[in-house]
């Protein structure tokens, strides 16, 4: 049983470390956007900001995949 505890303990330990990992892409991605359209907003065609906020969209979306299965996680485990 013991081994067992161990086992399932490393898994959901290499699962946040992929999780974390993960999330530091679009995270970058969103504030390299939001700095540039920010600093230089006016000056980005139109055509370019609306492709920067979906891209914006698009990431946020992804990372609330991450989170929900990150509390799928916790609440199985806290059971």
């Amino acid at each position: 049983m013991n081994d067992e505890l161990r086992r399932l303990s490393d898994l959901k330990n290499k699962f946040l470390g992929v999780a974390a990992h993960d999330l530091r892409g679009p995270i970058g991605l969103i504030k390299m956007v939001a700095d540039s359209l920010l600093l230089g907003g006016e000056k980005i065609p139109q055509d370019a900001r609306k492709k920067f906020l979906t891209d914006i969209s698009q990431q946020s979306d992804y990372m609330l995949g991450l989170l929900n299965d990150l509390l799928d996680v916790s609440a199985i485990e806290s059971r």
